[in-house]
């Protein structure tokens, strides 16, 4: 009987968690299972069944962004090969904020940054920026896009004085993490006067 099946499998994965693979075999009996990524032998295993059946499969997937999972099963009258393409990315880390003082008459600079030694690729990622005024702003950028490094600017002009609470949200392919800090709006100080009162005591002898 001749073997037919296919991979199924979640097309984003986490560098350095196992990578549960699931193969629905339609048919073939006594099959040898000899797996790959990117093309290089990684494990083997067998199945003695037969007829439609689904087989589950852990892979450590190591090589990081777009990989290449492919399966050789065989028995001894027949063969087949299967490949399926996933993004293998670090979890969300390395992130950097910082907030400007403001007033009402001046923007709030919210940057947002990567670390020099922050672990890449995290894929795409949409930054999402919530002001605490009900206004927000979103970003919609690579993980590896140079400017992410030198730091990305979102400006805010607030009505109102006092501390806001800022939220960063970036979401990845793989997960969703989320930042918290205090944006400060000052009332700005326009002019001083200085007054010298003189001590009329001071004139006064006896």
């Amino acid at each position: 009987m001749y073997i037919t099946f296919q991979i199924i499998s979640n097309s984003f994965q986490t560098v350095n968690t196992p990578a549960n693979i699931s193969i629905n075999l339609n048919s073939g009996s006594n099959v040898q299972l000899q797996w790959y990524i990117n093309g290089q032998t990684t494990t083997t295993s067998s199945n003695s069944g037969n007829g439609t059946r689904q087989l589950q499969q852990s892979l450590t997937v190591n090589p990081t962004g777009q990989v290449t999972i492919s399966v050789n099963a065989s028995n001894s009258v027949s063969s087949a090969v299967a490949s399926k393409t996933v993004y293998n990315y670090y979890r969300i880390n390395g992130f950097l904020f910082t907030t400007s003082p403001s007033t009402l008459s001046s923007d709030c600079i919210v940057t947002v940054k990567l670390a020099s030694d922050a672990q890449l690729p995290q894929g795409p990622l949409t930054i999402n920026v919530f002001y605490g005024d009900g206004q927000s702003g979103i970003l919609n950028i690579s993980s590896t896009e140079p400017t992410l490094l030198t730091g990305r600017n979102f400006s805010h002009r607030y009505s109102t004085l006092g501390t806001h609470v800022v939220s960063v949200k970036v979401t990845s392919s793989v997960e969703t993490k989320t930042y918290n800090m205090n944006s400060h709006v000052y009332d700005p100080i326009s002019t001083v006067q200085v007054s010298v009162l003189n001590d009329i005591n001071s004139h006064i002898h006896l």
